[in-house]
């Protein structure tokens, strides 16, 4: 079991990123994995990836994974699963451990394949047609 200030650590991490992310201050990238998206820290990257879970299809799960760059040893994994003691602890938005990493996971996802970049030029394309 892991202990509350883990835990408290690892909320903030996903807080701290979902944050940063939102207001443009972090550079994800494609990662070679499937349904993962990363994004260097210091020493480490931090890889953040949608999981099935066959228990709930409908209902993926996010983690987040600390890997040390020059090994490419796994750290840490911050996942739904490991946070589940806390999906009580709101945000002032009244968002959940689950609910952020799941927006993190989308933030970083349309940023890397630009999205709204994309939707914007089909808009365009359609309105010239």
């Amino acid at each position: 079991m892991i202990d509350a200030k883990a835990l408290d650590r690892s909320l903030a991490l996903v807080q701290t990123l979902y944050r940063r992310t939102l207001d443009g201050n972090i550079d994800w990238r494609d990662s070679p994995y499937d349904n993962t998206f990363e994004m260097d820290s210091g020493d480490f990257t931090l890889r953040i990836e949608m999981i099935p879970d066959e228990n709930y299809p409908n209902d993926p799960d996010f983690s987040l994974r600390i890997v040390d760059r020059e090994t490419d040893r796994v750290i840490d994994s911050i996942s739904n699963v490991t946070l589940r003691p806390l999906m009580d602890r709101l945000t002032p938005e009244g968002q959940s451990p689950y609910a952020l990493l799941r927006q993190l996971y989308e933030m970083a996802r349309r940023r890397v394949l630009r999205t709204d970049n994309v939707i914007d030029r089909v808009l365009e394309s359609l309105n010239r047609q």
